[in-house]
């Protein structure tokens, strides 16, 4: 598990420090994402799905200027253009932009919330990805907590905590409506920047969707879930509920109406594992919920999955996983499929 601590300075030094420091991984990185924009989703040259990436940034610098600086700066210290460096980072948007393949999923999450304080997700994507994860540690500056964060090099962050106990979590989802929006891993740092609960539901009040996403943002005493899709947005509250799940398909009839769900999705299958599992016994802590994150029953339909459900090296597999407690602040994370690895533990604020 590789963890980099993002170093105090302006964003786009930040994040000229990202880029400079992982500049080969998130050059590959790239490479890999921009190829399977071409080669599955239908985009006719590297031209036009560059010229649709950089429309997404334009929306992403009028809602947050200060992390479409770090974008830059990756760019930067990579070596790569801004637009490059937009589709690693939002690769599943751009991707619903063309002609998607029924037949071909190559990412998904299965996501836990709980009263007792607890966030947690697996981290299921194209296979591609699985050595590029990383943790963020991001430090106190200008006003915004310090952050742990999962993400991937050259990534702004894809889940994770800060040190105000504001987690944030997210769930992709494949939509037919997709349009140019805020970039949605700045979506995620901007919810990562908020000090409470309100504060988080403030920024996801003030975002322009680019595409299909569950977000849910929670803190030790509220927690709210947002279905999106590029023409449709839905919240509600998770207060008062027994337990909460959500893996890749919308459970809002709305939004399902935007939604095209691949005929190799595991999603209904990982629901309703964790909706058993979930009826049995609620988790109360990191460790029950990290055992339920690698839970291999009902295999190939389970909450940790392998490439065995797919044809390796095509296809999506757990990557990785994160459980965060909004109550003791503490993280737990992994590379790779959860089953088999011990988490590597974090204190937000700290080491």
């Amino acid at each position: 598990m590789r963890v980099f601590d993002l170093p105090k300075g302006t964003p786009r030094a930040q994040g000229r420090a990202h880029g400079e420091a992982f500049r080969d991984d998130v050059r590959a990185l790239t490479d890999i994402r921009i190829g399977l924009c071409l080669d599955k989703f239908g985009f006719p040259s590297r031209d036009v799905l560059l010229r649709r990436a950089l429309l997404h940034f334009e929306v992403t610098k009028g809602c947050s200027p200060s992390f479409s600086d770090e974008l830059v700066g990756i760019a930067e210290g990579a070596g790569l253009s801004v637009a490059e460096l937009v589709v690693l980072n939002h690769y599943t948007d751009l991707r619903d932009e063309g002609a998607s393949s029924i037949d071909f999923d190559d990412g998904g999450c299965s996501m836990l919330w709980t009263p007792s304080g607890i966030l947690a997700q697996t981290w299921d994507m194209h296979i591609s990805a699985m050595p590029h994860v990383l943790m963020l540690q991001v430090p106190e500056q200008d006003g915004r907590p310090a952050a742990t964060i999962f993400s991937l090099t050259g990534c702004l962050g894809m889940a994770g905590m800060n040190d105000c106990g504001v987690a944030a979590g997210i769930n992709n989802l494949r939509c037919t409506d997709a349009k140019p929006g805020v970039v949605w891993s700045v979506i995620i740092r901007k919810i990562l920047s908020a000090k409470n609960h309100d504060e988080a539901k403030d920024v996801m009040d003030h975002v322009s969707f680019a595409s299909g996403h569950h977000y849910v943002a929670a803190d030790s005493k509220s927690a709210t879930m947002w279905e999106v899709s590029g023409s449709v947005e839905c919240e509600q509250s998770l207060d008062g509920r027994r337990y909460y799940h959500h893996t890749n398909h919308a459970l809002v009839q709305e939004v399902a109406a935007k939604t095209d769900i691949s005929n190799t999705s595991t999603t209904y299958g990982r629901y309703a594992s964790m909706e058993a599992s979930l009826q049995q016994a609620v988790p109360q802590d990191l460790a029950e919920a990290w055992r339920l994150l690698g839970s291999r029953d009902g295999f190939p339909q389970s909450t940790c999955t392998s490439t065995a459900t797919y044809q390796a090296p095509h296809g999506s597999a757990t990557c990785g996983a994160i459980a965060m407690d909004t109550k003791s602040k503490e993280v737990w994370a992994c590379a790779g499929f959860v089953s088999y690895a011990r988490p590597v533990e974090f204190q937000v604020g700290g080491r």
